[in-house]
């Protein structure tokens, strides 16, 4: 084995392990941090995202496949958005805008772009690295 080999093993022996503390301080942070505020240029107003299901965002992934399907991407997007928003989900606001299917308020209310954007944001807030956004979004 070289120095460097050693001097590496060496450091990954020295690392600290996680305590029971460090576990609970992580989930009392994860509650307090259930909703995030995302401003809208076209709305001058923010809206309130809360974390998802992680099922829901899976099951978003695995429509979207290998990524050569947008339409499927922005239905993806749209339900996923729907469902971190629950002032979407307001059926007298559905009703004025005439939806006709409860995800349909996504697309009255924002457009394309913001929907894409806020899709990157969402997945973001609830755990996803920026890097595989950026080829989640690219591959769409």
């Amino acid at each position: 084995m070289s120095n460097n080999e050693l001097e590496v093993m060496a450091q990954k022996n020295e690392q600290k392990k996680v305590t029971i503390e460090q576990l609970i301080a992580k989930a009392k942070k994860m509650k307090e941090t259930q909703t995030q505020e995302v401003y809208f240029k076209s709305l001058d107003a923010t809206l309130t995202i809360k974390k998802v299901d992680e099922a829901v965002i899976l099951r978003g992934l695995d429509r979207i496949g290998n990524g050569e399907d947008m339409a499927a991407f922005m239905d993806v997007a749209k339900e996923l958005i729907y469902n971190s928003c629950d002032i979407l989900r307001n059926k007298e606001l559905q009703e004025t805008f005439e939806c006709v299917e409860p995800y349909d308020i996504v697309e009255k209310v924002l457009t394309m772009s913001e929907r894409t954007d806020l899709y990157a944001k969402i997945l973001a807030f609830n755990g996803f690295d920026e890097s595989d956004i950026g080829s989640i979004i690219k591959n769409a």
